[in-house]
This record gives C-alpha cells, sequence and structure tokens, in this order.
C-alpha cells in the first residue's frame, strides 16, 4: 500500500512540474527540442525558426480546438447508451484525421529546424533528447517493478 502511494505521488509531481517531459513523450520533438535549438542558434538562426513556427502558431490552435471538441463529442458518445458503434468509429476516425494533419505539420517543422541547424547543433540535440529517452526508460522501468512488487504483497 505504501508503494502505491508514493507511486500515486511520483507520478503527480511529474504531471504537475514536468510537462514538458511528458509533452514530449513519444512526441519526438517537443516543445524542449525547439527551445534546446533555440539556445544553440545564432540569432540569424532563431530569425529563421521564428519565422518557420509562424505558420504553425496560427495553424495549430485551430486543429488543437477541433481534436478536443471531438475528444468530447467522443467521450459524450461512450456515455450514451444509444449511441451506434458507426457513430463512435465516424468520431474516431475525425479524430485520427486531426491528429494526422497535426503529425505532418510536426514532421515539417522538424524538417525545417533541423535544415536551420548545423550539424553540431543536431547531434547536441540527439544526444539530449536520447539522454531524456533513456531516464525516461528508466522511471517507467522502475516505477513497473514498484507496481509488480505491490500486486505481489
Amino acid at each position: 500500500m505504501k508503494k502505491t502511494i508514493l507511486c500515486m505521488t511520483v507520478l503527480a509531481f511529474l504531471v504537475t512540474f514536468l510537462p514538458g517531459v511528458t509533452y514530449a513523450a513519444g512526441r519526438g520533438h517537443g516543445f524542449q527540442q525547439v527551445e534546446a535549438y533555440r539556445l544553440l542558434f545564432s540569432a540569424d538562426q532563431n530569425k529563421k525558426l521564428d519565422a518557420l513556427l509562424a505558420p504553425a502558431k496560427q495553424e495549430f490552435p485551430p486543429l488543437v480546438q477541433e481534436l478536443r471538441g471531438e475528444r468530447q463529442k467522443l467521450h459524450a458518445l461512450l456515455k450514451d447508451e444509444a449511441a451506434k458503434d458507426s457513430d463512435i468509429k465516424a468520431e474516431i476516425d475525425k479524430m485520427a484525421g486531426i491528429q494526422y494533419q497535426m503529425a505532418l505539420q510536426r514532421a515539417a517543422i522538424i524538417r525545417g529546424i533541423r535544415k536551420i541547424a548545423t550539424p553540431e547543433q543536431v547531434a547536441k540535440v540527439d544526444a539530449l533528447e536520447a539522454k531524456q529517452l533513456k531516464q525516461r526508460e528508466k522511471f517507467i522501468d522502475a516505477m513497473k517493478n514498484l507496481y509488480s512488487q505491490d500486486q505481489e504483497n
């Protein structure tokens, strides 16, 4: 029981105080990676980065809002006893389409950022990302071990 409480406390801490890590997990170049490049970039490179990100700042918020709305619709459908499987599938397909558009835009941004960066800058950010991934995996393994030990008791 104590281990479960400890696990929940640690998880709450991470979700509350490290949103960049939780966002970046599984997404590759999240906010942290963009900021890492920004710190390494010269003033000219940062101007190019700002120009690259400007369209995304206009295009992403409506997509995020649309995705949020579709998630709310899906949750409502899942709670509705009269909802048809076809309606739920259609809602999931809408969400997948929005996520696909967002993934395409992220990929274009990542490729653009890596073109602005020098090979040395790319190597530094890639090394940082690999280190963060290794730390996340180590933490996840530790949490799995704690959980499995708690289940045994």
